[in-house]
């Protein structure tokens, strides 16, 4: 299940009742985008998601850098670990 920052106290919502699954972590949206604006320098914010993957709670962050690629970073949403940068061309 992903949701847009807009509607994270929706997610979390859902999550929580539909599922009994609470979005756990200390690890905020605003974290995130400040975390993934250090790694791509510049960069300007396309999206920010909670999601579950390799076996937790994510937050994907999506970021055009000065070139136009978009970037895709992963951060464990307990502890902001960054666990993927992937780009795309």
């Amino acid at each position: 299940m992903k949701k847009t920052f807009s509607s994270a106290l929706a997610a979390l919502f859902l999550a929580t009742t539909m599922t009994g699954l609470a979005w756990a972590g200390s690890f905020s949206f605003e974290q995130a985008i400040e975390r993934a604006k250090r790694e791509v320098p510049g960069g300007t914010v396309k999206s920010v998601e909670r999601d579950f993957e390799y076996g937790r709670a994510v937050i994907e962050v999506e970021i055009l850098d000065k070139r136009g690629l978009e970037h895709e970073l992963i951060f464990d949403a307990e502890d902001g670990t960054l666990l993927a940068h992937k780009i795309d061309d």
